[in-house]
Parts: structure tokens; sequence; C-alpha cells
């Protein structure tokens, strides 16, 4: 999935992709990076959008592509 992040403003792209069959690595953060990461199940990732607790554009687009998708 294709997702233009502020197309008023940039012609930056945001590219959405669903992965399966992974297995956890050692994250590499850049320096400059501040990440949090949470696992929860995928349904409850979408009523944290739902509720505003996930806002950011592209994990938001993801989420609720998925959602519809797999018809969570």
């Amino acid at each position: 999935m294709e997702v233009h992040t502020s197309n008023s403003a940039t012609d930056e792209v945001g590219l959405i992709y669903v992965a399966e069959g992974l297995h956890a690595g050692t994250p590499e953060a850049e320096e400059t990076e501040i990440l949090q990461v949470r696992r929860l199940p995928l349904r409850e990732a979408v009523q944290w959008v739902l509720e505003g607790k996930i806002t950011d554009a592209i994990s938001v687009c993801g989420l609720l592509r998925v959602a519809r998708d797999y018809a969570i």
C-alpha cells in the first residue's frame, strides 16, 4: 500500500507491507531514533487506532487496511 504522508507539503511516499513468517532479530536503531515497540493482538491495535491511542498516519493506514483485508 502506498500512502502520501503530507501531500500539501512534500512528495514523500510511505510504503506499507504485510510481512508473514518472520522472527525477531536484534534492533539496530540509528543514533537519533527514538522507538517504542509494543506487541499486542491485531484486534487490540485496531481498537487503539479507533480510540486515538495510535495516531501515526502510516500505522493507522496500515492497521485499518489489514483490518479490512482480514475482516477484523
